[in-house]
């Protein structure tokens, strides 16, 4: 099982969460997505909603929700997995200009990251740590067609990407003590 992760705030303004559940849909076997996150109680029983009609669809599990997970516990999770989202919605104007922390938590793990193609990224020292949607699409086929085409380098990037980002930590400090 290639095991993907999104761990966020469960909303419906960024959709976050609801995109991840529609990559589901265009995976192939094998593709377990799990969702850790807060919100709101409508938001959480409109995610949960979503979840349980995507699994009915396939006749199996391929989402689970896991709720809100802290310290050791969201570590151990978090080293278990192979794969993590970013999917936000680009039509809003903060969008052009965030930079989503979850990116760089999730790279700090060793995971491979497949996130929404945002300028702030492409244009930083990760884009070559990170994956994009085929054809820079942000549509959840787009994001399954990356994630299938992961699971062939699965095995051997944890430990690349986990020394990649010390290797840019200790950029950022030494270029911080040059200030």
């Amino acid at each position: 099982e290639y095991k993907v992760v999104f761990a966020g705030g469960i909303e419906t303004v960024r959709n976050t969460a609801f995109n991840v559940c529609d990559c589901a849909r265009y995976l192939e076997d094998g593709f377990k997505i799990y969702l850790l996150g807060y919100g709101d109680e409508k938001s959480i029983c409109m995610l949960k909603e979503k979840i349980a009609n995507v699994n009915q669809q396939f006749g199996k599990e391929r989402l689970v929700y896991c709720g809100t997970k802290v310290g050791e516990e969201y570590d151990l999770f978090m080293s278990s997995c192979d794969i993590a989202i970013n999917f936000q919605n680009m039509d809003e104007y903060y969008m052009r200009y965030a930079f989503p922390s979850k990116v760089l938590n999730y790279l700090n793990y060793g995971l491979l990251v497949v996130t929404t193609p945002l300028d702030t990224i492409q244009n930083s020292e990760i884009d070559c740590l990170v994956f994009y949607p085929d054809k820079m699409k942000n549509t959840p086929q787009s994001f399954a067609i990356t994630m299938n085409q992961l699971k062939n380098v699965i095995g051997n990037s944890k430990e690349k990407i986990a020394n990649k980002m010390i290797e840019l930590d200790n950029k950022f400090v030494f270029d911080l003590s040059e200030l």
